[in-house]
C-alpha cells in the first residue's frame, strides 16, 4: 500500500523456501505473512534450485526447445546432473498495468548460517 514500510525474508532450507512479508495489508491491517515452497511439487521442480551438486540427481535434466516465428533453436542439457546454481531471488513485479507504483529498498541484509 502507499506510505506503508514492509519488512520481507526469504529464507532456504534443506527442503525449499520460505517467504514471510510482515506490514499492513490492504483489507487484512497488520500481520506477517508466511509461506513455504518445496524444492519440488507434484514433480515439478523450482528451476536451478540446487546450489550444491549433490542437492540434485539430474532428472529434471532435459533440452530446452523454442518454436517461433523466426524458427526453432534447441539448447541441450539445460540442467544437468553435477550442476549447481547460486541463489538468486528477484525483487519487484515486472507488470506494468494495475500494479504499477515504484518501491524503494532500504536496509538489505545477507545472512548465511554457518555450516
Amino acid at each position: 500500500m502507499p506510505n506503508e514500510d514492509y519488512t520481507f525474508a526469504i529464507e532456504r532450507d534443506a527442503t525449499g523456501y520460505t517467504l514471510e512479508a510482515s506490514g499492513n495489508f490492504a483489507r487484512s491491517g497488520e500481520q506477517t505473512l508466511r509461506f513455504h515452497r518445496p524444492f519440488v511439487v507434484n514433480d515439478a521442480p523450482i528451476w536451478h534450485y540446487n546450489t550444491r551438486p549433490e542437492e540434485y540427481d539430474g532428472r529434471s535434466d532435459g533440452d530446452l526447445v523454442q518454436n517461433d516465428k523466426n524458427g526453432s533453436t534447441t539448447w541441450p542439457d539445460q540442467w544437468p546432473q553435477g550442476s549447481a546454481y547460486p541463489d538468486s531471488f528477484v525483487i519487484g513485479d515486472l507488470y506494468t498495468h494495475v500494479y504499477e507504483g515504484s518501491a524503494g529498498l532500504t536496509d538489505p541484509k545477507t545472512f548465511v548460517p554457518a555450516d
